[in-house]
């Protein structure tokens, strides 16, 4: 068998795509029994939820770091690259890692028909193996009971919080999802939520009570709250590098979750945790690329998120020149009249990603915006690279915000911004 190449690797890789979604863990079971089971030789933490998963892991793997462990995380999806993926102690999995193990991997699994998401998470774990590391912070990538992540035999799990999302794989109610995503909490762990509608905690606790999972909710511990200020489980005064309630919320998680490792003999002391808050970098997350004119983008992908945004974006700004995509399974008409509250003009961008709204459907969607609304709506013609061409020659004031699908931001962020 040839070696390939960086590139011929991507390609084999995303010729992947083509095989979908496979609701059954066998496929990852045998392929990394194949690699020698590498993920039953590392700690890990197991992360599922609607909104926060990526902010939560990136949180607590920066804690773990300033603490002094090897820690290694995965996310789903990338932004820009899907070497971001697969991260040591927050740096990127490098070109010449991912091709050794690319080329090694399709050696051994090439009778294992496996997903482009499997194929990242068997990469990931035995990448981790390899480099030897002391935890792995992990994210689910749909939902938890057969998501290839749910492999794990982790030391703790986290329920970041449920909303309606991917309902043909998952349901439609948010009992039904949450039934999903609890899977991933098993006995000999403990379980950390940010959860509020009553109804899903006692779900969440009866599950939890039956498999003896201590479990922790984090409006229990959070004391008081003011602007980026924060005091929590004991812990005062307390400072969130990312923007946003939703993401004071997101650090409450991984400040318990690292609380209870360390009643549990685990050595993480009170600046690491305090530090660790306060310096977490997570790209996508109401992070201004330019300051004049003002640019924010903001990855609020579905209607949650959306929501936390409007409520974050209100404090900096009244209106804002809004750019938005989302993708076809998500309520697009009801994320862009959330928008439209802040909005004098709002902007529909088509995407080259095969799930995101034909131009006939974005006309369609314009076409009953501008029935709704009182401001202009229209369609970017020339996708994100006219996108940048505006940005760069706005003329107003007024700061412009681009939202919506990650794949969005990850579309716009590197005409402005150089990653790694």
């Amino acid at each position: 068998m040839s070696i390939l190449s960086y590139q011929e690797c991507l390609d084999e890789l995303n010729s992947f795509e083509g095989r979908g979604v496979n609701r059954e863990l066998t496929r990852v079971e045998n392929a990394l029994e194949k690699l020698g089971n590498p993920h039953h030789h590392f700690k890990s933490i197991h992360i599922a939820g609607t909104n926060g998963k990526g902010s939560t892991v990136a949180f607590i793997a920066q804690i773990l770091k300033l603490s002094g462990y090897i820690t290694g995380f995965t996310i789903s999806p990338h932004l820009s690259c899907v070497r971001e993926r697969i991260r040591l102690n927050n740096q990127w999995m490098n070109e010449e890692d991912f091709v050794f193990f690319h080329n090694h991997m399709r050696k051994i699994l090439s009778d294992i028909p496996l997903t482009y998401f499997e194929w990242i998470i068997v990469m990931a774990f035995f990448y981790f193996y390899q480099k030897k590391i002391d935890w792995a912070v992990v994210e689910t990538g749909l939902g938890g009971r057969w998501d290839a992540t749910n492999v794990l035999r982790p030391m703790a799990g986290v329920i970041t919080q449920i909303g309606l999302e991917h309902q043909d794989y998952l349901g439609n109610s948010l009992e039904e999802i949450l039934t999903e995503k609890m899977q991933i909490l098993k006995p000999n762990q403990f379980a950390w939520t940010a959860i509020t509608q009553e109804g899903l905690l006692e779900m969440l606790w009866q599950y939890c009570f039956e498999r003896s999972i201590p479990f922790y909710v984090i409006d229990d511990y959070l004391e008081e709250e003011k602007k980026d200020r924060f005091s929590f489980f004991g812990l005062e005064n307390l400072k969130c590098s990312l923007k946003g309630r939703h993401q004071i919320r997101n650090a409450c998680l991984a400040i318990g979750v690292c609380l209870t490792l360390r009643d549990d003999g685990f050595i993480i002391p009170d600046e690491a945790i305090t530090q660790g808050i306060a310096s977490t970098k997570w790209p996508g997350r109401f992070e201004q690329l330019l300051g004049q004119p003002r640019l924010i983008v903001d990855a609020a992908h579905n209607l949650d998120g959306i929501r936390s945004l409007v409520d974050e974006a209100k404090k900096t700004s009244d209106t804002f020149d809004i750019y938005f995509s989302a993708l076809k399974d998500r309520p697009f008409l009801k994320m862009a009249l959330e928008l439209a509250d802040m909005a004098e003009r709002l902007t529909l961008v088509p995407l080259s990603n095969g799930r995101a709204p034909s131009l006939l459907e974005l006309q369609n969607y314009q076409a009953e915006l501008s029935r709704l609304l009182k401001i202009e709506v229209r369609i970017l013609e020339g996708g994100v690279s006219k996108l940048k061409e505006e940005v760069l020659s706005a003329a107003s004031t007024t700061p412009i915000l681009v939202t919506g699908s990650i794949y969005f931001i990850g579309e716009v962020r590197p005409y402005f911004v150089k990653e790694e």
